[in-house]
């Protein structure tokens, strides 16, 4: 066998450099980033981190040649309001890649509590995941707290709001606070998003070409809540008030200067400032619903508004750093 000359070996060990280099660049340029979610994903108690990890996994998937996968072990607890939007996130993250099933990874290390939860919520069924464990399905959940199956759309049904209603009846074994005023209100907001949320102008800057809406519930068996949420991606409240109701907007003479504002404004709306008496009430819907019960609450999160109103009457506001992209809609009622 011919023995190599000592030029021609440095010349193999540097092609050989070359190649390992070219590889590692290409695997670098697509390689997958680790999203961590945050510990504690709510709205509420932890709004600043929750938002921004719904606003990295947007940028992500909107940088078309970025992969990722989102670790789900640093999750340790997740409201239900915060859930629905994540779904949302993750949802609309699968219809613009044009995945037909999405895979768990390392979900024997996600935290038991959060694997039932966001499994009783449907967010595994309505996501289509293909490699649960087989036995993973009737595992027994200890959870105080029931739910309703997310629900998604992209039109606005009473037939959806009446689903709702049903499945609530039959979640809670009898009869739903103000069954009429409650679908009035889901249809209300369901109209509102398909209407006002998503503008052409706003749909052709967008990756994702579709009115839709997500909407869940639950149940806390203890102390008698039950919660009825409603999200979707739009615009957001703040920034359709103006266009929507360009005239009441007017008429505040420049006072409406933030979101949180806004978002109260839209609440108080009525057929006469809106002019339009085929329609109903708006958001306006949406509050009385909590108005005639006897103890409930009205949370809106639109941008970097937030609003809340309470049954007896009461009304704060709020402006955050974070933007919450798009508008979520909770109703808190007790049974009696």
């Amino acid at each position: 066998m011919k023995k190599l000359s000592e030029e021609h070996k440095k010349y193999l060990l540097n092609k050989i450099r070359r190649s390992i280099f070219k590889k590692n660049k290409r695997h670098r340029k697509y390689a997958l980033e680790n999203i961590k979610t945050p510990e504690n994903m709510n709205l509420n108690e932890n709004y600043d981190e929750t938002v921004k990890f719904f606003n990295k996994l947007r940028s992500a998937c909107e940088e078309t040649k970025k992969r990722f996968i989102i670790d789900f072990k640093p999750l340790k607890k997740i409201s239900p309001a915060a859930a629905l939007a994540f779904t949302a996130e993750i949802d609309r993250i699968k219809r613009i890649k044009c995945f037909r099933r999405m895979r768990v990874i390392d979900f024997k290390k996600w935290d038991r509590n959060i694997r039932l939860q966001l499994r009783d919520m449907g967010m595994f069924e309505l996501l289509n995941v293909s490699n649960l464990p087989a036995k993973f399905n009737y595992e027994k959940n200890d959870s105080e707290d029931f739910y309703i199956p997310f629900q998604a759309g992209d039109i606005a049904s009473g037939e959806d709001a009446l689903k709702l209603g049903t499945l609530l009846s039959a979640l809670i074994q009898g009869s739903v606070p103000s069954p009429r005023a409650l679908q009035k209100g889901l249809t209300e907001a369901m109209t509102n998003s398909i209407n006002h949320a998503y503008p052409e102008d706003y749909l052709s800057n967008n990756l994702l070409k579709k009115r839709l809406w997500w909407m869940s519930a639950s149940l806390n068996i203890k102390n008698k809540m039950l919660t009825i949420m409603f999200y979707d991606e739009g615009i957001g409240i703040p920034n359709s008030l103006p266009r929507t109701h360009t005239e009441y907007f007017k008429s505040f003479g420049g006072l409406l200067n933030d979101d949180a504002q806004r978002i109260q404004a839209a609440t108080q709306l009525s057929r006469t400032s809106t002019k339009q008496k085929t329609r109903g009430k708006g958001l306006k819907d949406i509050k009385d619903y909590i108005t005639s019960n006897i103890e409930g609450m009205l949370k809106i999160f639109s941008y970097r508004g937030e609003y809340m109103y309470l049954s007896e009457g009461t009304e704060s506001v709020k402006n955050r750093e974070e933007s919450l992209k798009g508008t979520l809609i909770q109703w808190k009622v007790r049974l009696q």
